[in-house]
């Protein structure tokens, strides 16, 4: 299976697993898609419904999968997933 192929179907699961948003908000921005999933995953343990998008729409063509991402989440339970994000970023 080609990149491309793995990364569309990666992405059907993902959106399976995300639960609609009546009015998705901007919770916080992440590096990468790895860490993007790793928050939604931890998010929706919680029973927060997220999802992720490019975070800097201008080079969304370019490919690939890098980038920063944008974190959402439903309007009603944005300060419960505040509550779950790190009290400080880690340092590099």
């Amino acid at each position: 299976m080609g990149l491309d192929l793995l990364h569309v179907d990666l992405s059907i699961r993902i959106l399976r697993h995300c639960l609609p948003m009546e009015t998705p908000v901007h919770l916080t921005e992440v590096g990468s898609q790895a860490e993007a999933d790793i928050l939604c995953s931890l998010l929706r343990e919680n029973g927060i419904r997220c999802g992720d998008r490019p975070a800097d729409v201008a080079i969304q063509g370019i490919g690939g999968s890098g980038g920063w991402r944008e974190i959402l989440v439903s309007e009603d339970q944005l300060e419960a997933a505040r509550e779950l994000l790190p009290a400080t970023p880690p340092v590099d």
